[in-house]
């Protein structure tokens, strides 16, 4: 299990990587997740915790600038996970209006903008 501040420097350092526009941070950061993640539950035990909360945006947006990629199933497993849970799917769902203006916006594979299961 992580410690908490192992997932805050893990979400600074995918948020930097992801603004730097280098994969080869994003995979450092991925590679990092997919080793120390369960194949199922969340990041720090079986409950969702503050620390998956702050994993939803830096994952969301570290995946358009660099996707997962099937060599990281923990990874997208997780992300999975996270993104069905009804508060995040919520959160996406409110941003729908919003993400025509984001970015990176057609990087993003339909499911994660609509909230539809995988």
């Amino acid at each position: 299990m992580f410690r908490s501040q192992s997932v805050s420097a893990l979400g600074d350092r995918l948020m930097l990587a992801a603004n730097s526009g280098s994969a080869s941070h994003s995979h450092t950061a991925y590679d990092m997740l997919e080793k120390q993640l369960r194949d199922d539950g969340w990041v720090v035990g079986e409950t969702l915790s503050l620390a998956d909360c702050a994993a939803a945006p830096a994952l969301f947006y570290a995946y358009a600038t660099h996707p997962f990629g099937g060599s990281r199933p923990r990874l997208a497993a997780y992300f999975d996970r996270l993104r069905m849970r009804p508060s995040v799917a919520r959160v996406i769902a409110e941003a729908g209006p919003y993400l025509e203006n984001f970015r990176l916006r057609d990087a993003l594979p339909e499911r994660f903008v609509t909230g539809a299961p995988t």
